[in-house]
């Protein structure tokens, strides 16, 4: 095949491969290796479909030549997935050319049993140079050849990705086969780079060089990674310092900070993440001052701004990360305005709102993340529509449903979150099939059966969510083995171990929910050694302490369960020190404040508990005051009534008691007109109506505290049947 055009060669292949699924011979022809890497992805991708995934075979050392080659090729347990041979090694000595000719001359002898045995195709990849000698090393298999697939140099790949674009470019989501190739190909090609001179050639080394940092990135190796990304970013410093500020040195060099960036992020370093995003977004910004608002200006920085605005929220300052945020999104939505609905262009929007919807559900504002949410899954299923069933469009429509499916469980529509989390768990699982093990699809379902963990318990249904859960723990323990205590490995875990804790108080097993809060509580410890005081790390740290708080309480150690409580509090405290009063620190410290309540009140000290559960109400009345009436602000209010009730209650102040059981009652009906008759909203609804109806017969009340009662009997009969 002489055609030079990439597409038409994929057409005829595949054309040839749907009327060929037996035994068949193509010779692969290669100078030019990424036209080579593409047709491996789109042959794997293709097969995939079929069910018949491609089984590579590459010889790592010369020794695999050719016994262990032949070997594999003609594995019985292999069953009839076609095979793709790497035979494309070179060297100055030409060893390898000898043993690539040995192993085709066995092929060769043993043509009769690849015919027999082999019931599939076969492709035999060689150096382009080689095309003259094959009929030579192996007349009898270059005889009943299928076909052969040229690809030198100056082969089309009718792609609009200028040359830098096309090297630095690499599918998010790769299959470990296609993850191992890419790296090993990587490595070659830096090894290759190494002893150049030119300008050029060192420019290619750094490419090159951050491509193997995020192949190394995704399969955990973080160290590794940095270090390959330090070292692109020094050689675009020197190239900085030899040339100049051109546009070309200084788009590389802020490439080169993002990566930095992202690097430092993953191993938990967020001040150093933010220094090198800084950097980033200064060198683009100079780019913009130079240049004027050419898309890819433009893109760069929308993608900085995004990555501070990332930085911004782990650091705890939700107005600043809106305000980047809200910068990116205006430039995506300009360069939707002058490039139409692209690819790219969709995709950016859609992370767009995404990210705008994340800082509005932060800021409490739920209706303004839900429309965020909604548009983001429009343009994924758009792009679904327009480009297939990719493994991007997958994944990206797989965060779009758990988006939309926690913003319903925020607004209490359980039914319609458990349809977007199952919805985003199939195509995870679709993912997983397609692409096997590796670690962001591993990742991506553990926390698709973490989000069907929470509906299920929502739900009340306690035993499904107990195994959604445990298939999550069984995920991230595997994730650990394979990648090690990276911070988010660990965290992931954490959180992991917190939810197994819950369930099992849930089902009445204290003791193994102690051991797997403990466990959660030594990894926070772990990580706040390694990573310092972030607010990720701290918040993370004081939800560990109240869970141990809460199983002291459930074994009966007040006093132990006080000392946790006081550090989750006092953690609290600090973070409001550093963070101000955002909603999530405001909810968190009005948390520790009723459970401190909770323990006065145990311990008989009623003045200290009435004091705790005051500060708590505060703050509750604090948040509603800010943020309306979202489910989350009036459950929590209610709540915070019920509890001063309950204390009133027991210092004998019967009117405050029932006129805070009174408010909590209203708060508890509203719930049911905007929710409707979940089963949280029924079950807190019958509390508040017991509560009302029991202080209304202590005072004399009946009448009252009966038709109260009745009301509570009615609701509970509908409980029953949910």
């Amino acid at each position: 095949m002489h055609n030079h055009d990439f597409e038409a060669i994929w057409s005829e292949l595949k054309l040839t491969l749907e009327w060929h699924e037996d035994f068949s011979l193509f010779f692969v022809f290669v100078e030019n290796t990424q036209a080579s890497f593409a047709l491996k992805q789109r042959l794997d991708d293709f097969m995939r479909s079929h069910s018949k995934p491609l089984r590579r075979i590459k010889p790592i050392t010369q020794t695999d030549l050719p016994n262990k080659v032949i070997d594999e090729i003609f594995d019985a347990n292999a069953g009839h997935s076609p095979v793709w041979l790497a035979l494309t090694q070179v060297d100055q000595e030409g060893i390898w050319n000898t043993l690539r000719a040995k192993t085709l001359a066995t092929l060769n002898k043993r043509r009769s049993q690849l015919e027999d045995i082999v019931k599939s195709p076969i492709f035999i990849e060689l150096p382009y140079k080689c095309a003259a000698n094959v009929v030579t090393w192996a007349p009898d298999i270059w005889s009943v050849r299928q076909q052969i697939i040229e690809l030198p140099f100056n082969i089309q790949l009718n792609t609009k990705l200028s040359q830098t674009e096309a090297e630095t470019s690499h599918e998010p989501l790769l299959s470990s086969v296609q993850l191992d190739e890419a790296i090993y190909q990587t490595r070659a090609k830096i090894e290759q780079l190494q002893s150049t001179v030119t300008n050029q050639g060192k420019r290619h080394l750094s490419i090159a060089l951050d491509r193997l940092g995020d192949l190394l990135s995704n399969i955990g190796q973080l160290p590794e990674a940095k270090a390959a990304y330090m070292q692109s970013l020094a050689i675009c410093q020197q190239l900085q310092t030899s040339l100049g500020d051109s546009p070309q040195v200084l788009r590389d060099l802020s490439v080169s900070f993002d990566k930095i960036g992202n690097i430092e992020l993953q191993l938990g370093d967020v001040p150093a993440a933010k220094a090198a995003y800084t950097q980033s977004l200064a060198i683009r910004q100079q780019l913009q001052t130079s240049l004027g608002d050419s898309p890819q200006v433009l893109r760069d920085l929308s993608v900085s701004f995004d990555k501070i605005g990332n930085i911004e929220l782990q650091l705890g300052d939700v107005p600043a990360a809106k305000a980047a945020y809200m910068q990116s999104l205006a430039i995506c939505q300009q360069l939707q305005t002058s490039l139409g609905d692209s690819p790219q262009v969709l995709r950016d929007l859609s992370v767009s709102f995404d990210n705008l919807g994340d800082i509005e559900l932060q800021l409490g504002d739920v209706p303004a993340a839900k429309a965020a949410y909604t548009q983001s899954l429009a343009i994924c299923q758009q792009l679904q529509a327009s480009l297939g069933d990719s493994p991007q469009v997958l994944r990206d429509l797989s965060v779009s449903f758990n988006n939309v499916g926690d913003i319903e469980l925020q607004l209490g529509d359980v039914p319609a979150a458990k349809t977007a989390y199952m919805q985003s768990l199939a195509i995870r699982q679709q993912l997983q099939t397609s692409l096997g093990d590796s670690p962001q699809v591993l990742r991506d379902l553990s926390v698709s059966f973490d989000r069907i963990g929470n509906i299920e318990l929502q739900l009340g249904d306690v035993p499904a969510a107990k195994a959604a859960y445990t298939q999550s723990l069984a995920i991230r323990q595997q994730l650990q083995t394979s990648l090690g205590n990276s911070p988010q490995v660990l965290r992931d875990l954490s959180v992991s171990f917190d939810k197994i804790g819950n369930i099992e108080l849930q089902l009445g097993d204290v003791p193994a929910a102690k051991a797997a809060y403990m466990q959660s509580l030594a990894i926070c410890q772990q990580l706040q050694t390694s990573l310092g005081d972030s607010p990720q790390v701290l918040r993370d740290l004081s939800v560990s302490f109240d869970n141990l708080g809460d199983i002291e309480l459930q074994l009966g150690d007040v006093p132990a369960a006080k000392a946790a409580y006081m550090q989750s509090l006092a953690i609290r405290q600090q973070l409001q020190k550093s963070l101000g009063d955002s909603p999530q620190v405001l909810r968190d410290l009005s948390v520790s404040f009723d459970k401190i309540g909770n323990i006065e009140q145990e311990l008989g000290n009623l003045p200290a508990a009435k004091a705790a559960y005051t500060q708590g109400l505060t703050i509750c009345q604090q948040l509603h005051t800010s943020l309306g009436d979202s489910p989350q602000v009036l459950r929590d209010l209610s709540v915070s009534f019920d509890n001063l009730g309950n204390i009133e209650q027991q210092l004998g102040g019967l009117p405050a008691a029932k006129a805070a059981y009174t408010q909590s009652l209203q708060l508890d009906r509203q719930l049911q007109t905007n929710l409707g008759d979940t089963v949280t909203v029924l079950r807190d609804l019958t509390i508040s109506l017991n509560k009302v109806a029991e202080i209304e017969q202590q005072l004399g009340n009946l009448i009252s505290s009966t038709h109260l009662h009745a009301q509570s009997d009615k609701i509970a009969d509908k409980l029953k049947t949910l």
